[in-house]
């Protein structure tokens, strides 16, 4: 379940009614991100067992890992402006921390129940350091990492996608989309996607704009900036179906295909070496043996013994092999 590529989402969490920025999101996922992967080794346990924490709920954050997501350089980030009495200025980091912790999430169940928290209580950010920590409780958490009772109700979102997207409705549109991947057309009323874009239904100002601000232009951005992962299901030009004349429970079907990058084929021929001086026969008997059997039967310790030894004399394995090696230990 774990993937760097991607990032997993509760379908509780995509789906729940909130009202984020652009920066605002990014936050969140980078919480989210840190918190699945804390959370990871303990198999998605509980986060409350007992009135023990199983999952830790303060993470931090470097200027490099903050310029990587808000497309400014860590320069520009740690660059304070002051006033004419030398008191720093509230930057746009600042303010996407204040306005973040005071946003709610809001989960609602078709019964009517509903669940809502504060996402962020805690943000701190150290100026001298460069540091961001950001903080949020063990209820949150809970939600935060909630893949429904047998832990396969979520979402894989592509992560350098998802931080490409500068729209608020991009983002969010693109979780929805990638729930349920080509298994399934998620569909909804407008009304409810509305709520899931942090807008209302009545707070549109002209109905016959509402598909192009909520639908049209955030898809059109989502296929763009995807190259080629996400496109128009065929017979559906703008990426979704919905009646000509909408209502607050007119219901739209997503119409997105979802194109699985392609993996790139082992390299299965004999990899040409040039044996270096002073490689001993067996540095150079475990090379061949790696091109020659392309580690489909090697165990880690195995793989890890060649590693060594060919390290120790000073021998670079090609990069097909290594390649090999990387792809035997993802799928062992």
């Amino acid at each position: 379940m774990e993937n760097n590529n991607q990032i997993t989402k509760g379908h509780s969490l995509i789906t729940a009614k909130m009202q984020l920025t652009s920066k605002e999101q990014d936050l969140l996922t980078m919480l989210v991100i840190s918190l699945t992967k804390s959370s990871y080794n303990q198999k998605f346990k509980p986060v409350v067992e007992g009135d023990e924490p199983l999952v830790q709920t303060s993470f931090t954050f470097t200027l490099k890992e903050l310029s990587n997501i808000t497309s400014l350089k860590s320069s520009t980030l740690k660059k304070i402006k002051y006033d004419k009495e030398g008191k720093a200025l509230i930057t746009s980091l600042e303010k996407a921390c204040d306005s973040l912790s005071n946003k709610k999430i809001k989960i609602r169940d078709e019964n009517g129940s509903f669940d809502g928290k504060t996402l962020v209580p805690n943000a701190k950010y150290n100026a001298s350091s460069g540091i961001l920590t950001l903080e949020t409780t063990l209820s949150m958490a809970k939600i935060l990492l909630d893949y429904g009772i047998k832990n396969n109700n979520f979402g894989q979102i592509d992560h350098d996608l998802y931080f490409t997207l500068g729209g608020e409705y991009e983002k969010r549109i693109l979780e929805l989309i990638s729930r349920f991947k080509n298994t399934k057309d998620f569909n909804c009323s407008f009304s409810t996607l509305c709520e899931n874009l942090g807008t209302t239904w009545d707070s549109q100002t002209k109905i016959s704009n509402v598909k192009m601000s909520v639908l049209t232009r955030p898809l059109a951005a989502i296929v763009k900036q995807s190259n080629g992962l996400w496109t128009f299901q065929k017979g559906f030009s703008k990426g979704f179906d919905a009646p000509a004349r909408i209502k607050p429970d007119s219901q739209v079907v997503f119409k997105m295909k979802y194109n699985e990058p392609k993996k790139e084929k082992l390299v299965s021929e004999k990899v040409e070496n040039v044996r270096p001086d002073g490689a001993s026969d067996r540095v150079w008997r475990s090379i061949e043996f790696m091109q020659r059997n392309i580690i489909e039967d090697a165990d880690d310790f195995t793989i890890e013994l060649y590693m060594s030894i060919a390290e120790a004399q000073g021998f670079t394995v090609p990069d097909a092999i290594a390649k090999i090696i990387a792809d035997f230990d993802s799928a062992n």
